[in-house]
């Protein structure tokens, strides 16, 4: 099953992200924010049980989604990553792009969008 890592700062927009991903077959956990995502993808590494996918959201206090992903690529984690924003500016998504992230979700979305993109990245990635 999928473990995936599920970085969202509004609580209610975690848990029903995690809802649908559980639904789909998924395995989802939740990070409040990048400094508490970080943590956890190391203690996932320490235990030896990675992350397949980091969903990550933009926007968050302590440390926000542009640094997490920029942390991943400087230690080496070989994470596929799907941006969820409603901040999705051209500028940004081109920095996103050049950084080697897998795909975006524009808020607000529906459930079935979601599950889509995240098939989508699984789809093509080695099982």
């Amino acid at each position: 099953m999928r473990k995936i890592l599920v970085v969202e700062d509004d609580p209610a927009i975690q848990q029903s992200m995690c809802d649908v991903l559980e639904i789909g077959g998924f395995t989802p956990e939740g990070a409040k924010d990048g400094a508490e995502a970080l943590s956890m993808i190391l203690q996932a590494r320490k235990l030896g049980r990675l992350y397949d996918l980091v969903i990550t959201d933009i926007s968050m206090p302590v440390m926000n989604g542009l640094d997490l992903i920029r942390w991943l690529l400087e230690k080496g984690f070989q994470l596929p990553v799907l941006v969820v924003t409603g901040y999705g500016d051209k500028e940004m998504l081109l920095a996103l792009r050049e950084m080697g992230f897998h795909d975006c979700l524009d808020k607000p979305f529906e459930p079935e969008e979601l599950r889509l993109k995240v098939q989508g990245i699984f789809s093509k990635l080695p099982a």
